[in-house]
């Protein structure tokens, strides 16, 4: 029978423990929230790979890598070459945090599945197995499966990636500037940047200039002296 490559065509199985996944951080950007996304999708693939048959070989092994035209001369009359798809392909395709949703995975493993059923089923190439397809099928299965037990991080890291991106507020302005109220000669703390255009301009300063405030208001630095 042919899959994505590989060999092994094992039904029964067990599932081998799952390599931890980086638990997505705190308030993520949208970039963030992408390569949060495609880390775990590429573990789902680990996880995938790492079920092994009742013969200790990976059971999913098979679609892991492209189908040999050499073995499998016939493949592209059932596949075309532009629809392929293999495991390990995908793992590149999150490696390079090209996932922009669980959506777009769950079709690529759709994908891999719809091949080896287009090969495999009945009326299929001439190397092909049901056996095959009903495989391809439980990987389906599995995936969604293993992308359930990781849906939390998943969500989190989705929710990221539709977020508008964060504008910085601006900078407060440095208060290291002094002008004198001419009104009651009382000191005001301004930014550098107020007082030089006070002085550039010869505003005459009162204090009722600045937000919330008059001359009511006791300075805490002072009178100016004339």
């Amino acid at each position: 029978g042919v899959g994505g490559g590989g060999g092994g065509d094992a039904l029964g199985y067990t599932l081998e423990p799952g390599i931890p996944v980086p638990e997505v951080p705190q308030a993520l950007s949208a970039e963030e929230g992408k390569k949060a996304l495609n880390r775990v999708l590429r573990s789902v693939v680990t996880a995938l790979l790492g079920i092994k048959g009742i013969n200790k070989q990976p059971l999913f092994g098979m679609f892991r890598q492209p189908v040999s035209k050499t073995l499998v001369p016939d493949y592209n009359k059932f596949v075309a070459p532009e629809d392929e798809l293999w495991l390990d392909k995908m793992i590149n395709t999150a490696k390079g945090s090209r996932y922009s949703s669980v959506a777009q995975f769950r079709a690529d493993i759709n994908r891999i599945c719809r091949n080896a059923e287009a090969y495999n089923s009945p009326g299929g190439g001439s190397q092909g197995g049901p056996e095959i397809a009903a495989l391809a099928q439980s990987m389906v299965t599995e995936t969604e499966r293993i992308l359930q037990q990781k849906q939390p991080l998943l969500a989190e890291a989705e929710a990221a990636m539709r977020q508008e991106p964060v504008s910085m507020p601006a900078p407060e302005p440095e208060m290291e500037g002094w002008v004198a109220c001419e009104a009651c000669n009382q000191w005001r703390k301004v930014s550098v940047a107020y007082q030089e255009r006070v002085e550039r301009e010869d505003i005459q300063f009162v204090c009722n200039m600045l937000p919330d405030l008059d001359c009511s208001v006791i300075s805490e630095f002072g009178v100016a002296q004339d």
